[in-house]
């Protein structure tokens, strides 16, 4: 491989660095981002950066509306304390 074969790659890349931001949204979501991120040179893509995970979980209570009640979370919660030990002890 030369080395100007490399080149092309990475300014290739470069171009198109956001163009699969769409996809953390659907799959056409993700082909129109790349297509649109490949025709236009990497000038324009959809949407703003994927969210990190950290952003991107909920509370158990939230997660478990309308499946449990309130108290059946709380109960659960109480359980895991007592009976998981926690995974990092500071």
């Amino acid at each position: 491989m030369s080395s100007a074969a490399g080149t092309v790659g990475w300014r290739r890349s470069s171009h198109c660095e956001k163009s699969r931001d769409g996809f953390q949204r659907g799959v056409v979501t993700g082909l129109i981002g790349m297509a649109l991120a490949a025709f236009s040179n990497g000038r324009f893509s959809l949407g703003s950066p994927p969210a990190k995970p950290g952003e991107r979980l909920v509370s158990p209570a939230d997660f478990y509306r309308g499946k449990l009640t309130p108290q059946e979370i709380t109960a659960v919660q109480q359980e895991c304390d007592v009976r998981v030990p926690p995974l990092m002890v500071r």
